[in-house]
């Protein structure tokens, strides 16, 4: 969902289709979050799970300021292009089905 909700994004011609797009595509951010902080917590032990949740944020944040780093340096839809490709291979990486087993 969030891959294709970003790939469409240079392509819009009308707002109305931007916010379809920010719709679907905050769905699956919001669906992303939540198993991807999950999975990142359940591979440590109880007392090392604010670290990871705190790594976890800090590679997120990597992301976010890559993107202004692409757009600026090649051109804006790359940007979109480029997300594409993260989430594709996050979603690939998810459906492995390599889950870590809880420490407790």
């Amino acid at each position: 969902m969030v891959a294709a909700a970003t790939v469409v994004v240079p392509s819009l011609g009308h707002v109305f289709g931007l916010g379809v797009s920010q719709a679907v595509g905050g769905f699956g951010r919001g669906l992303d979050a939540a198993l991807l902080m999950t999975l990142a917590v359940l591979a440590v032990v109880p007392a090392q799970r604010a670290t990871a949740m705190g790594m976890y944020q800090a590679v997120y944040a990597i992301g976010m300021i890559t993107g202004p780093v692409v757009a600026d340096s090649v051109c804006i839809n790359a940007v979109f292009y480029v997300s594409t490709a993260v989430a594709l291979a996050g979603g690939a990486l998810v459906l492995t089905g390599r889950f870590p087993k809880t420490t407790e």
